[in-house]
């Protein structure tokens, strides 16, 4: 486990015990659709998926497998998610906004985790292991396969780093990915993790941002902008700074800037574009914020003060 310490299941864990104590998007612009997110059952331990209203009307629970992140279809008629089995393995599968019609796509030992669905919705990529983060030789890489969970197959080859977090380009021609280096194990545990993206068939690789601490990516409907969330806002950083803020950075690594200035660590994360570009939405100590990014307004969507509310993905309005 300690050996990627920002494995996206041990991630939430960790935000679950920061917060008590006190880790999607749209592929084309379009109307702005329903809000997909998780919420922690203090009952039964784990983290549900529901939708809801972009103004916090009509809340639907679509299932109560363990979940943690979501993506919506680019036609907005389909949601695919992780999940963890009855043996302890992390899967993928997908379901109607309404909660009907599940299918399961992966299976198997090991995690298939953080599905994105290919711009024209054939496909879907998602970060894989055939280990468990506890055991020994863990790593992560990218894979891809068919949305009805065919053809899986090997996108990044490398062995030397923990691959995670992949989102399509919108125009479909490159995969944005967080690296973690496994060479590097600083004093405080923090391995340094950078944005790449390269080619769909894992060629052209080329890193965004320094060494440091960057997650949960995604890019903007157009595929000019890229978000994420960091907690160590200066070049070649050791140490994270103990504040965590919502960044955005233009697609050929420039011309980065903060969106979002958090308050304390791990405090705002996984931010994502709404479908129309005008908005992002976010967690923000434990609750679903949105961000209008012409103003800098911020409002609420979910604010429970019973329940910890994470990782949303909002999705374009469907086409009747």
């Amino acid at each position: 486990m300690n050996s990627r310490k920002r494995s996206t299941c041990c991630g939430l864990l960790a935000l679950l015990l920061v917060i008590v104590a006190l880790p999607a998007h749209a592929t084309s612009p379009g109307k702005n659709g329903r809000i997909a997110f998780v919420r922690f059952n203090s009952a039964v331990g784990f983290f549900f998926l529901y939708t809801v209203n972009p103004d916090g009307t009509d809340e639907r629970l679509l299932t109560t497998l363990p979940s943690f992140f979501s993506d919506w279809s680019p036609d907005g008629k389909r949601i695919a998610f992780d999940f963890f089995d009855s043996d302890g393995n992390e899967q993928i599968a997908t379901i109607n906004p309404d909660g009907t019609d599940l299918k399961q796509l992966t299976s198997g030992p090991g995690i298939h985790e953080v599905p994105n669905w290919s711009p024209d919705g054939s496909k879907l990529v998602f970060d894989y292991s055939p280990l468990l983060p506890e055991e020994p030789g863990f790593f992560t890489s990218i894979y891809e396969m068919n949305a009805d969970g065919s053809n899986s197959h090997l996108v990044t080859t490398t062995i030397d780093t923990f691959d995670v977090e992949p989102k399509y380009s919108p125009d479909g021609k490159e995969i944005l990915f967080v690296r973690i280096r496994r060479d590097i194990t600083p004093p405080d545990g923090f391995q340094p993790e950078a944005l790449l993206v390269m080619n769909l068939d894992g060629s052209s690789v080329r890193q965004l941002t320094p060494w440091g601490v960057a997650e949960h990516p995604n890019w903007s409907p157009r595929g000019r902008w890229i978000t994420f969330d960091e907690n160590t806002p200066f070049p070649d950083q050791i140490h994270p700074f103990r504040v965590s803020h919502i960044f955005r950075i233009h697609s050929d690594g420039s011309n980065l800037e903060v969106v979002f200035n958090g308050t304390e660590f791990r405090g705002v994360r996984n931010a994502t574009f709404s479908p129309d570009g005008i908005k992002m939405l976010f967690t923000h100590h434990g609750d679903i914020e949105v961000i209008d990014l012409k103003t800098r307004q911020v409002s609420k969507v979910i604010k429970t003060s019973q329940f910890i509310e994470t990782n949303a993905s909002w999705g374009v309005k469907p086409v009747n």
